[in-house]
């Protein structure tokens, strides 16, 4: 993890390396927290949902849903659909496949009375291309209409905050947070997909800003909006943690999360939980 850390670059000594978690260290820790030998079931953003739902937290609204156990059906794909003909929607896979893979915005088209999905002029993707793409498991959510403020910083992402929280003796912690932030034209602030991160300081200011390249570049604006970054301390950023504090609760039996969570006007919105949160 030298390396991953950015110790390299940030001039670090290498003993401070010793001070982090193996793979194995940290699986074993992620297990003992979550049990997710018998948790499998957060690992679906469907179920995921659903919890979010009953446990009365904010999240963007399901538009249709597919999972595994269910039947594919057409006609209840062109229904959900038919009246946002025009818009755009987050469509995704029911399980997380890791560095964002898979999800996609997509706008809503109708063609010889049926629903289809276009990414471009060139793609467009009919019901049984999608439930084949996914492999029949797969949802699609409204988009977040995110907060001048975070949109200002990369338009064509939506870019949320990473809150790791921790429940101590059923009393959720707040462990650290960044600001993930999409690059170019791509759709997801992934840093594993090419997006960039600016960590919380004990303060709740943003620091500097690092890509996910292992010679970490590092940045004091976003290198494409140009917009300042480090030394900001981001809208709403103290509801955002409470809001991550007590999501942790919709999910029992797990007492370690990586909460995603986006800022809209009205206030946070969570994206999708993390049982096992990239090691950072």
């Amino acid at each position: 993890y030298y390396l991953c850390g950015g110790f390299n670059v940030l001039g670090r000594d290498v003993s401070l390396a010793r001070n982090h978690f193996t793979h194995a260290e940290y699986s074993e820790f992620i297990e003992k927290a979550n049990a997710l030998s018998k948790n499998s079931k957060y690992h679906s953003k469907i179920f995921q949902k659903e919890a979010m739902r009953q446990g009365g937290i904010t999240t963007p609204r399901v538009l249709f849903a597919q999972g595994k156990a269910t039947d594919p059906d057409q006609r209840k794909f062109d229904q959900a659909l038919e009246e946002i003909v025009g818009q755009r929607v987050v469509v995704k896979p029911d399980v997380d496949s890791g560095r964002g893979r898979g999800v996609q915005i997509l706008k809503v088209t109708k063609n010889s009375g049926h629903i289809h999905l276009q990414r471009d002029e060139r793609t467009v993707y009919s019901y049984s291309d999608i439930s084949k793409l996914y492999k029949n498991a797969f949802l699609i959510e409204e988009v977040v209409q995110q907060h001048e403020w975070y949109k200002s910083i990369h338009p064509h992402s939506v870019n949320t905050f990473r809150i790791w929280i921790i429940s101590d003796q059923r009393q959720e912690k707040y462990v650290l947070g960044y600001l993930r932030m999409g690059r170019g034209r791509r759709a997801i602030d992934n840093q594993s997909a090419g997006g960039l991160v600016s960590i919380l300081n004990a303060d709740l200011k943003l620091g500097k800003i690092t890509d996910g390249g292992l010679e970490r570049r590092i940045f004091t604006s976003h290198p494409d909006t140009h917009m300042a970054i480090e030394g900001n301390s981001p809208p709403m950023i103290a509801d955002v943690i409470t809001f991550a504090k007590k999501a942790l609760a919709a999910f029992p039996g797990l007492a370690f999360e990586g909460l995603d969570v986006a800022v809209t006007a009205e206030g946070p919105t969570l994206i999708e939980i993390n049982p096992m949160p990239d090691r950072m």
